[in-house]
């Protein structure tokens, strides 16, 4: 896990318990070039998706969960490649497989 998410969690530790019972998200360039373009990342409406999401039970007039991811000031003509990991103890990183993990671009004329 990232040292910028794990000062993140301690920071709303205090503030929420239940809070912490979240799968985090973190984003991100792929490589120092695209890290550089992509700038500063915003998390909307917050880093993650709350645990009372899961697990799924197909309930009546379930709502999926949404995390917005706003880039305040990505370089234009240039294609940015982002990847996206969600954080928790029961999940893995394979990119080969794609689990855990997305992975696209952005490119803003």
């Amino acid at each position: 896990m990232p040292v910028d998410l794990k000062r993140h969690i301690a920071q709303q530790k205090s503030i929420n318990k239940l809070f912490m019972r979240t799968i985090w998200i973190t984003c991100e360039g792929e490589g120092p070039l695209d890290k550089e373009n992509a700038g500063e990342i915003q998390y909307i409406p917050r880093q993650g998706f709350p645990g009372y999401f899961y697990p799924y039970t197909n309930a009546e007039g379930y709502l999926s969960p949404l995390v917005a991811i706003h880039f305040k000031r990505p370089k234009t003509g240039v294609i940015i490649n982002i990847e996206c990991k969600a954080w928790a103890k029961n999940i893995f990183h394979d990119r080969k497989e794609g689990i855990g993990i997305t992975h696209f671009e952005i490119l803003v004329d």
